[in-house]
């Protein structure tokens, strides 16, 4: 995407841009779809249990995936916006979304 106008490749920037919109809207719905579930009256404390189970699991793995991909993430080494700030508002924007469906956030997400 950051290097994809200046060597002459204007579709890259569009079909990420489609990606994008359509990542925004599926989180839309998904996290209406969690925030049911995890205020259900009958239910809703034990999917948050679940839920809370599936991230002690998950989120320790997808965090080493995503430091894995630093070195990839880092070329060209020119770019403006860097890893680590990278992930932090990926990570931020994760929180966030636990906060919406009432979930405990991981500690792994605080360090």
């Amino acid at each position: 995407m950051q290097v994809a106008a200046r060597n002459g490749d204007y579709i890259t920037p569009t079909i990420v841009g489609t990606g994008e919109y359509d990542y925004d809207r599926d989180l839309n719905y998904t996290r209406a779809l969690f925030q049911m579930l995890s205020r259900d009256e009958q239910y809703g404390a034990q999917n948050r249990e679940l839920f809370e189970q599936w991230l002690s699991e998950w989120v320790p793995r997808c965090l080493d995936a995503a430091r894995g991909l630093q070195p990839i993430w880092s070329q060209p080494a020119d770019k403006s916006v860097t890893f680590a700030t990278s992930l932090e508002a990926a990570t931020e924007k994760f929180r966030d979304v636990l906060k919406a469906i009432e979930v405990d956030i991981p500690e792994e997400l605080n360090q």
